[in-house]
């Protein structure tokens, strides 16, 4: 059964780091789009891939 946990942690990290992806896919879009926003847009993407890169250490750990 904790195995069976473990998995469905490893699957919710994955899914996470796909999401972040894509939050930063959207952030870019919306910056380009929005130039007088181009600093929060900025700030926002670097927390997402911030966020990207720690969950991906946790993947490649495991």
């Amino acid at each position: 059964m904790k195995s069976l946990e473990i998995r469905i942690l490893f699957l919710d990290i994955k899914i996470s780091r796909k999401e972040a992806k894509e939050s930063i896919l959207w952030l870019r879009l919306l910056r380009d789009m929005n130039q007088e926003f181009t600093t929060e847009f900025e700030k926002m993407i670097q927390e997402c891939d911030e966020l990207r890169k720690i969950l991906s250490a946790i993947i490649n750990k495991a």
